[in-house]
């Protein structure tokens, strides 16, 4: 995962947008929106990722906030405990 390419996907692309590249990629395995990433698995991380982002960014946090929230709770998960 790359964090630059989640935070250009929740900066650049409403909800809408990211669901519909989201279907892209599941169902047509298409790349409707050129997320970076080294395979169509990353990308989709990228957009599933971004789309949270995006929609906390919507509801009226603050962009940087929003990041910090979800990138944490991505740390929490991958963490070994």
């Amino acid at each position: 995962m790359k964090p630059s390419a989640v935070r250009i996907v929740a900066n650049t692309y409403s909800v809408e947008q990211i669901d519909a590249g989201i279907e892209a990629i599941t169902e047509r395995e298409e790349d409707l929106l050129q997320v970076d990433g080294d395979d169509i698995g990353e990308r989709l991380t990228h957009l599933l990722l971004g789309r949270r982002i995006r929609a906390r960014i919507d509801a009226g946090e603050a962009v940087n906030a929003a990041f910090r929230a979800e990138m944490g709770a991505v740390r929490g998960t991958l963490k070994n405990e």
